[in-house]
């Protein structure tokens, strides 16, 4: 802060018949009450600068620890999410699986094991024809 600029110099003060009726001490005429009274308002505005760098501190270790359990949430979402993925994928396996045991048993035909084709991707086969029994 530049002293000169923001504030009349302490002659031009005076010529100005509102400012000269000031009782506001100059450094050079300055009492010993004046510097206490100095003293205590700069003692008292460092106290007040330390209580905020105190709660500043406090409030970034509050928005940290709130990061750090948003970061865990957000990963307990994803791992979520996976497993829906992984689940939604099993669901429909199990449905093609379904599917493949009806058509074969309406087929009268064998079931189709989990990791053949879904039923209409080939063509249908031909029944199978019974085998003669022997007798014996």
């Amino acid at each position: 802060m530049a002293s000169g600029a923001s504030r009349p110099k302490a002659e031009e003060r005076k010529k100005d018949p509102a400012v000269a009726e000031e009782s506001g001490p100059e450094l050079f005429d300055a009492t010993p009450y004046d510097f206490e009274r100095l003293e205590a308002v700069v003692t008292e505005l460092v106290a007040r600068q330390r209580l905020l760098q105190d709660e500043n501190t406090e409030l970034r270790q509050q928005l940290e620890a709130r990061e750090a359990g948003v970061q865990e949430l957000e990963a307990e979402v994803e791992n979520l999410q996976k497993r829906r993925s992984r689940t939604h994928k099993r669901l429909d396996n199990l449905i093609e699986d379904l599917n493949r045991l009806e058509v074969a048993l309406d087929d009268g035909s064998p079931p189709a094991g989990p990791g053949s084709p879904a039923p209409g991707s080939e063509a249908k086969r031909e029944p199978r024809r019974k085998k003669a029994r022997s007798t014996r």
